[in-house]
């Protein structure tokens, strides 16, 4: 069997760390296996293993300090200001399916499903009105009137 160049062990471990980062969260391994590539670099080169191992553990220490908080801040930022689930209901439009009052529950149908409603005053709301969810309290939908319609 031939004899392969350390190079080749540092840049091989390195992409095997990174893919198998693409199934995993954290960002740790992916980091790793750029450090490990970067070795690889110095091993072809021309550096002993001493060399090797400071510019792992160096790329580690400023992969790990600044480029771990990059990634992090980058893909966490993004889905603060998604609504989902009953945040979404919020500001939506629906139409009053049973009349409406303080008493007695009615409901809506919003977005093609069906929800309890109450009045966010006392005020009544008639069957065939359009009305405004203002939140959701649990499984009920609470709504105000829409002056004029859609």
């Amino acid at each position: 069997m031939p004899e392969l160049d350390i190079w080749i062990y540092w840049v091989v471990i390195g992409i095997i760390l990174i893919i198998v980062e693409m199934f995993t969260p954290g960002f740790v391994l992916g980091l790793i296996g750029v450090s490990a590539i970067l070795s690889g670099v110095a091993a072809y080169i021309g550096f002993g293993s001493y060399v090797q191992t400071i510019v792992f553990i160096i790329s580690n220490f400023i992969l790990f300090i600044f480029v771990r908080k990059i990634i992090y801040s980058y893909f966490n930022s993004s889905n603060s200001d998604i609504k989902t689930n009953v945040e979404a209901l919020s500001g939506k439009k629906a139409i009053v399916t049973k009349k409406i009052s303080i008493e007695e529950p009615g409901e809506v149908k919003i977005g093609g499903e069906l929800w309890y409603a109450a009045p966010v005053d006392n005020s009544v709301i008639e069957k065939d009105t359009w009305v405004e969810v203002v939140k959701i309290e649990g499984s009920k939908a609470i709504v105000k009137n829409i002056i004029g319609g859609k």
